[in-house]
């Protein structure tokens, strides 16, 4: 699951995975705008069929807390 999502955030910032790692900071340390940061979440919706919410930013700092976000999504 996290290749997918590094792959996804590669995808919509335009960047190189090697960049990523699980504590990269979306906005910190990619300089992630909000609507980066929507398509991120929307790609990722799409491609789990989950519903990853603005409720759920806060927790969406790092590539960790993402896929800590998209794993519970997933077992709801």
């Amino acid at each position: 699951m996290e290749n997918t999502v590094k792959q996804i955030i590669t995808k919509c910032l335009l960047i190189d995975e090697a960049e990523i790692t699980s504590d990269t900071h979306l906005v910190e340390d990619l300089y992630a705008d909000s609507l980066e940061l929507i398509d991120i979440i929307i790609t990722i919706n799409e491609t789990f069929g989950t519903d990853i919410e603005g409720v759920d930013f806060p927790e969406v700092e790092t590539v960790r807390g993402l896929c800590r976000v998209l794993k519970r999504k997933l077992t709801e």
